[in-house]
């Protein structure tokens, strides 16, 4: 297979292999942050903390911000989401909002990574008037949008899909700078291609937290 040169980007010296195939969601990641205009005054909201959030979280905080609560329901992935330094609850926890008003304690940025609708409602009532909820993560179930309070508490909501033009060149910097935790983003074992049904099924349950990588091989190999 023959790929164009100028399509291709080299690996910084001392990037693991393991660690530069995060290089395409990290720049997911950045490109959210990107378009929230996240800054270190934010108070910022990240709905799941599977391995979407996780990145989503981990970027936020190499891009400065330091306020960040990470709402999800596993106990694997709120003790990981700890771990990275981000305070943690459950969905239950966050408070339901009062009509027309912003709850006591709320949030100016919101990134929704599970893609689950209740978790989209809860993140949209959690904003601060002028809040921004940015939406990562996709899902079967469509959320109920309460309009009103868009409208009345000026909220935007913001897609983010993708990466931007040279994504891959300074998510390929972020990852060789050491400002980002890699043992808690990538799970520690590889998976074999006859145990990825099994794992995607783990992932479901929320039993695993990071990015699982895969290797071309069955463990029943001759």
């Amino acid at each position: 297979m023959h790929v164009d040169a100028s399509r291709l980007l080299p690996l910084p010296a001392g990037l693991s292999l393991r660690a530069a195939a995060l290089t395409e969601p990290i720049a997911i990641a950045m490109h959210a942050f990107s378009l929230s205009g996240a800054g270190p005054d934010d108070r910022v909201l990240v709905t799941g903390a599977g391995p979407v959030g996780l990145l989503m979280t981990a970027v936020l905080m190499a891009g400065g911000v330091r306020d960040i609560t990470v709402s999800e329901p596993a106990p694997t992935r709120r003790e990981r989401a700890h771990t990275l330094g981000a305070a943690v609850v459950t969905p239950d926890a966050l408070a339901p909002a009062p009509m027309g008003r912003p709850v006591a304690e709320p949030f100016t940025l919101a990134f929704e990574c599970s893609g689950r609708a209740a978790a989209c409602e809860a993140a949209l009532d959690q904003l601060d008037r002028a809040g921004t909820l940015v939406f990562l993560g996709t899902g079967a179930d469509a959320p109920r949008v309460n309009h009103n309070r868009v409208i009345i508490l000026e909220l935007t909501l913001l897609g983010s899909y993708n990466y931007d033009a040279r994504g891959f060149e300074a998510a390929l910097a972020l990852l060789a700078s050491g400002r980002l935790p890699l043992d808690l983003l990538i799970e520690p074992d590889d998976v074999p291609l006859d145990a990825v049904g099994v794992t995607m099924q783990r992932l479901g349950a929320g039993e695993l937290a990071g990015k699982v990588m895969v290797v071309p091989e069955s463990r029943n190999h001759e």
